[in-house]
């Protein structure tokens, strides 16, 4: 059943739209909870990083190799979660 408007143009109900407006949410907290995590991760692969190599810490070259370090990790990552998928 719709509900109708002024030019009896059928309305979706609301319990239309709740299956998409849930998934929708759960996307959005799915992906905020992904951020949290790799903030957690940045911040501990970086203090890592600092008690490792102490006197490296904010020159270029421990700059590339932690960006080198991160980029092939999520390469990895990312390869791995597209395997996972097909």
């Amino acid at each position: 059943m719709t509900s109708r408007s002024r030019n009896d143009v059928p309305l979706p109900l609301p319990s239309q739209h709740t299956g998409r407006l849930m998934d929708t949410i759960i996307i959005i907290v799915v992906m905020v909870l992904g951020y949290v995590a790799a903030l957690a991760w940045r911040d501990a692969s970086q203090t890592a990083f600092e008690t490792y190599y102490p006197d490296d810490v904010n020159s270029l070259k421990a700059r590339l190799i932690y960006a080198t370090v991160a980029t092939i990790a999520a390469i990895v990552i990312i390869t791995v979660i597209a395997k996972m998928r097909r």
